[in-house]
């Protein structure tokens, strides 16, 4: 159940960042009376003036001391797992996560009731390729099958594939119906 709850929050996080951009940000001030707040780039339409505001203060970006290693101090950067990785091979239920490339599987629990009952709720993130997609997975005798849904309308995708456990169990291989597979380790 984290893992959907994990998943809802960042495709709300993306679509909250697609507002931000869209929206743009005022500084926190408010508009003036009848007056639109002015774009990011709109600098003279509601200065009649011409005078540019003043721009915002950068904020630091998060990730230029971050150097992958786990040791910087910060609350939550251990590369450390959550924990074991569920110990019945039949049990893919967490998170799997490429060392290369940040892809991502996250299996949640098993739905109770519906049309999809028994299945497990399933999502794939994969930044530098299908983004984030979303679906459902179940154990076959020949492994755990995932099926999830890439893009919307015109982008719209379907991925199948076939996940089975290393035999300690630390990692999965993911084999792709349409070709190629992703080795993922278990992260919590």
């Amino acid at each position: 159940m984290a893992a959907v709850i994990g998943g809802a929050a960042v495709l709300l996080a993306l679509i909250g960042g697609g507002v931000h951009l869209a929206v743009g940000d005022d500084g926190g001030k408010e508009p003036a009376a009848g007056g639109a707040s002015p774009g990011p780039s709109d600098t003279s339409a509601s200065d009649p003036a011409g005078e540019p505001t003043a721009e915002p203060e950068p904020t630091d970006d998060p990730l230029d001391e971050y150097d992958g290693s786990g040791e910087s101090g910060e609350p939550g950067d251990s590369e450390a797992p959550a924990g074991p990785p569920p110990a019945d091979e039949d049990d893919f239920r967490g998170q799997w996560q490429s060392d290369e490339g940040g892809q991502t599987l996250t299996v949640g629990a098993t739905v109770d009731s519906g049309q999809m009952k028994g299945r497990n709720a399933v999502s794939w993130v994969d930044p530098g390729g299908d983004g984030l997609c979303i679906g459902f997975g179940e154990n076959q005798s020949r492994g755990f099958r995932v099926a999830v849904k890439c893009g919307q309308g015109d982008d719209e995708e379907y991925l199948g594939g076939t996940a089975t456990k290393s035999s300690g169990g630390e990692s999965v291989s993911l084999r792709w119906d349409e070709g190629g597979t992703d080795t993922l380790d278990w992260i919590g």
